[in-house]
């Protein structure tokens, strides 16, 4: 199954990093939650799915100073993003509170991460890619986070079955789930 930013047979020039409009927009809104759910004792972060590598850096940079013990981690199932990725840490001056990007595909378990970590971080994943996708990511979450450990998402979802793309309802919580827009 492909998936991700690219058609088949598209090359990624090596220098450059993926541009998301998108990303440019929705990162302040989405580190505005984001930022509540980090504590002094949140010490990992995953990102799956994690694209450009936009909102990873971006999130990063804003913890350094108040969170410096925070380690960030990307992850991607297209591993053409991982130019995009490495380019935006470099770039974006956080090599010491990111690391290199893992490959996930949420679908083969062979490919998750064997650390526990505090927070998996999934942001317009969810409605572009197969239902079976979203409930690897919740398998995911289950193996991945530690006990107290919460996986966030933000997406266009649906509010009554409508899609409603401009309000990002998030999902939170490892036994228990909430909105917000």
């Amino acid at each position: 199954m492909e998936m991700g930013y690219f058609q088949p047979g598209i090359q990624v020039p090596k220098s450059k990093s993926i541009m998301s409009s998108a990303a440019s927009r929705n990162r302040e809104p989405i580190w505005n939650i984001l930022k509540t759910h980090i504590s002094k004792e949140t010490r990992s972060i995953l990102e799956v799915s994690s694209g450009s590598g936009m909102h990873v850096t971006y999130f990063a940079q804003k913890c350094k100073e108040v969170h410096p013990n925070l380690q960030w981690t990307p992850s991607e199932y297209d591993k053409r993003c991982f130019t995009s990725i490495n380019n935006y840490i470099q770039s974006e001056d956080v090599a010491e509170c990111v690391a290199s990007p893992l490959h996930i595909d949420v679908l083969d378990p062979a490919t998750w991460t064997q650390d526990l970590v505090d927070i998996i971080l999934n942001i317009n994943m969810i409605h572009i890619t197969p239902f079976e996708c979203s409930i690897s990511l919740f398998q995911l979450a289950g193996k991945t986070l530690k006990s107290s450990g919460l996986l966030i998402t933000y997406g266009p979802y649906s509010e009554n079955g409508v899609l409603i793309p401009e309000r990002g309802f998030w999902t939170f919580g490892r036994f228990g789930c909430s909105t917000k827009n």
